[in-house]
């Protein structure tokens, strides 16, 4: 009889044991998961973070243009113009991908050129200064990666520029269209930089047709 109650100690007290241990164990597992799922989130929160995208840039560096001439200077040898100058443009988006860019630019080069002189139609050489001065706004779409955004752009306004040669000058004030595009790569929060944008301008100065213009720049973005 006690051979038997003691058996039935014996196996009440492990069946308790096992029990107990049932307990602790998903106990235990409850609360890492509580843990591992809070982690999770955490880390969720951080990464969609740092994948946010600025609502609003405005970028400013240097630019250089390959602006024609030819239709301001007659019979110009070479038709275009290297001028040196700045870029600054400014950006909303709508959503992470679409937004509006306005663009301005300021450039003033000078180069020899050989042309035709339209007062004593002789064949001379002398430098001839080039101010441009695009305005243009349109839509902007980028492609924001995790260091690296790229973008591409339409825009249309205005194209103004002046010609100064020896014996005379000009300026055009007409529309221009432009087609481009650029790559910035993120240095913080706020700021990109810029590491090259190039610019298709398509310009159109009176009497004459359609003038091919080229721009490249480079600068900094700042985001908020």
């Amino acid at each position: 009889m006690r051979k038997h109650s003691k058996f039935a100690i014996r196996h009440i007290f492990a069946r308790w044991c096992v029990h107990r241990a049932n307990n602790l164990l998903v106990g235990l597992l409850q609360r890492r998961g509580r843990r591992l799922l809070a982690i999770g989130i955490l880390a969720a929160a951080i990464t969609a973070r740092a994948q946010e995208t600025n609502r609003f840039e405005f970028f400013g560096g240097y630019s250089i243009v390959h602006a024609s001439i030819s239709t301001d200077v007659p019979s110009a040898s070479p038709s275009h113009v290297d001028a040196n100058g700045f870029n600054l443009s400014a950006a909303a988006y709508f959503n992470r991908w679409f937004g509006a860019v306005a663009d301005y630019s300021a450039h003033f080069g000078s180069e020899s050129v050989h042309f035709i002189d339209p007062f004593s139609g002789q064949s001379v050489t002398g430098d001839v200064k080039a101010h441009v001065f695009p305005l243009q706004f349109g839509p902007q779409v980028r492609f924001p990666g995790h260091r690296v955004t790229p973008f591409a752009r339409v825009m249309f306004g205005f194209f103004r520029i002046r010609t100064i040669a020896p014996d005379f000058r000009d300026l055009d004030n007409d529309f221009g269209l432009s087609l481009g595009g650029g790559v910035d790569v993120r240095a913080s929060e706020h700021v990109a930089i810029r590491v090259g944008q190039a610019d298709y301008i398509r310009s159109h100065l009176t009497p004459k047709s359609w003038q091919n213009n080229w721009r490249f720049s480079a600068g900094l973005v700042f985001g908020f």
